[in-house]
């Protein structure tokens, strides 16, 4: 019996990385995404229309829903902007 992963997967754009997560295996799952970009998000509900989707800044989301962040989206410090125009 195979053990079921669930993602969450942050800065999830249009859904590059969770289309690559749900081909990688029937037991895996992307089960929310998070983005502060709007835009980001309703590409990603049109690829990933199963997936919760949250827009908004992640150091909110992980804080206000005191979840267990298992596998994430790697992190792309100096190119990606905060939500409060901050450099990451």
């Amino acid at each position: 019996m195979k053990t079921n992963i669930y993602w969450i997967d942050l800065f999830c754009g249009a859904g590059g990385t969770s289309s690559g997560i749900h081909l990688s295996g029937k037991n895996v799952k992307v089960l929310a995404c998070v983005n502060h970009d709007k835009n980001a998000i309703e590409s990603h509900k049109l690829n990933h229309p199963d997936a919760h989707h949250f827009t908004e800044d992640i150091r909110d989301f992980s804080e206000r829903n005191h979840i267990s962040l298992g596998g994430l989206t790697p992190i792309i410090f100096g190119w990606m902007i905060g939500s409060k125009g901050t450099k990451l």
